[in-house]
């Protein structure tokens, strides 16, 4: 009995290529090309998670901030003692311009400027309330703040007599 052995010979042809191989073909020809693009691809990934961490951090370190105003506020409220309020209503102050110098383009910044000009409006210094309000308003005009810190500013200004200004 004589087994005839068959010769396997690798097809040549393009056509016969299955499209597995084609793709794999292509993608060793173009190695450099997909490394390059995968690392490019990574860095952009690696670079936004590293902006957004920093971001967040800021934000809430300046919500933070304002919030240990608030509590501030909240004593300087309940402080029945002349001295004592005054003495706090100048720390609140300092911590206010605080957090707007640290994060000037920040929602805090502009919340801290309007607690500011709201605290000179009780006071009834109007024109400090003025400024503060105007400032507030300028930080982020497309907030939810800016436009009552307009109004609080057109108060003030009205308050001083300068009903021109405040329209």
């Amino acid at each position: 009995m004589e087994t005839k052995a068959k010769i396997i010979r690798p097809e040549n042809s393009e056509e016969k290529k299955d499209l597995i191989h084609k793709i794999s073909e292509f993608i060793s020809k173009k190695r450099i090309v997909f490394i390059s693009i995968a690392a490019a691809i990574l860095g952009i990934v690696l670079f936004v998670g590293v902006y957004s961490v920093i971001a967040n951090a800021k934000v809430e370190n300046a919500s933070r901030a304002m919030e240990e105003v608030r509590t501030q506020i909240a004593k300087w409220n309940n402080e029945t003692e002349e001295a004592k309020k005054t003495e706090i209503e100048i720390t609140i102050l300092a911590d206010l311009d605080d957090v707007a110098k640290k994060w000037p383009h920040s929602f805090a910044a502009q919340e801290a400027l309007f607690t500011k000009s709201s605290l000179y409006a009780v006071k009834q210094d109007w024109a400090n309330a003025e400024a503060a309000s105007l400032e507030a308003a300028k930080r982020l005009p497309k907030t939810y703040l800016a436009p009552l810190a307009l109004e609080s500013a057109a108060v003030a200004a009205e308050e001083q007599g300068k009903a021109d200004v405040a329209l």
